[in-house]
């Protein structure tokens, strides 16, 4: 897609995007949790995502697709397919944060400098 941001602002908007996603959930604990934690995701979020797309071989345009089936689940009210795709695109970078492989930080740290 040709209309998808740069790098750095498509990072602001993504971490924008959860914290929508979580007052949308209307569920008062995980809107609190996510803002209670919003410093932490900001300041880790482009190695986050450099990491994502370095372990999964992603593009910036693949994250927005999926923000976006995630968005669309969730405007049609279909919570089934919303959890679904958040647990696909969550399922990627959990694992790789809990124990990444050796060289996956330093690589996606010279992503970040690059």
């Amino acid at each position: 897609r040709d209309d998808v941001p740069e790098d750095r602002i498509s990072g602001d908007l993504d971490l924008r995007f959860h914290l929508e996603l979580a007052k949308a959930t209307q569920n008062p604990l995980l809107d609190r949790m996510m803002n209670t934690v919003q410093e932490t995701i900001h300041s880790t979020l482009h190695l986050t995502r450099a990491l994502w797309m370095t372990a999964s071989a992603g593009t910036v345009c693949q994250l927005f697709e999926q923000h976006e089936a995630i968005f669309i689940a969730v405007r049609d009210s279909d919570h089934m397919a919303a959890r679904r795709i958040m647990y696909d695109h969550l399922s990627v970078i959990v694992p790789i944060l809990s124990n990444p492989p050796d060289g996956i930080i330093s690589a996606a740290q010279a992503d970040k400098n690059d």
